[in-house]
């Protein structure tokens, strides 16, 4: 969806949208969606621009451990500052930034994407690694069976693993 800044006003205009799969072009391919409900208010002072958004959106993907389709929610609010890209610091990467600072992203012309803004958002909502359950017991290194559908015969394996020494740490005072 596209805005025209012209059309934004002192108070918050409130638009609702639809983007589907097709619209988010930088999102993984193993996250799979029907649809994302995004909900946008905006308004404008001068050539600054305040957008408050919301989405929902369920994701399938695979989980990290097993494999096995998974759903991840996501239900989230934001909100960021606009300004014009001409107001840009030249040597951006000498600009300090606080814990408090607010999120200013850039625009250029006369319109803005609010779908650049929410894939932005989604991308940056999403879980670093995706589990089916917290009990998740992953795949067999050796056979490949899914073990938390079926057991196997397989041997545990004692790859060369940094951190075995740990198991035999007495660390009781």
């Amino acid at each position: 969806m596209r805005i025209k800044v012209d059309d934004l006003k002192i108070e918050f205009s409130r638009y609702s949208f639809e983007l589907l799969q097709s619209d988010l072009k930088r999102l993984d391919s193993k996250y799979q969606f029907e649809k994302a409900i995004c909900v946008a208010a905006l308004k404008r002072d001068k050539e600054f621009i305040i957008l408050k958004g919301e989405y929902q959106i369920t994701l399938n993907a695979p989980c990290d451990y097993c494999f096995s389709s998974t759903q991840v929610v996501l239900d989230e609010e934001f909100e960021l500052d606009l300004m014009p890209e001409k107001s840009r610091p030249e040597d951006s990467s000498d600009v300090e930034i606080s814990i408090k600072s607010r999120d200013v992203e850039y625009y250029q012309g006369f319109e803005i994407s609010l779908a650049d803004y929410f894939e932005d958002q989604i991308i940056l909502d999403l879980p670093m690694s995706v589990i089916c359950s917290e009990t998740c017991q992953g795949v067999c290194q050796q056979c490949g069976i899914n073990r938390n559908i079926s057991s196997c015969e397989c041997e545990e394996q004692n790859l060369n693993n940094p951190f075995k020494v740990l198991k035999d740490l007495n660390l009781t005072d």
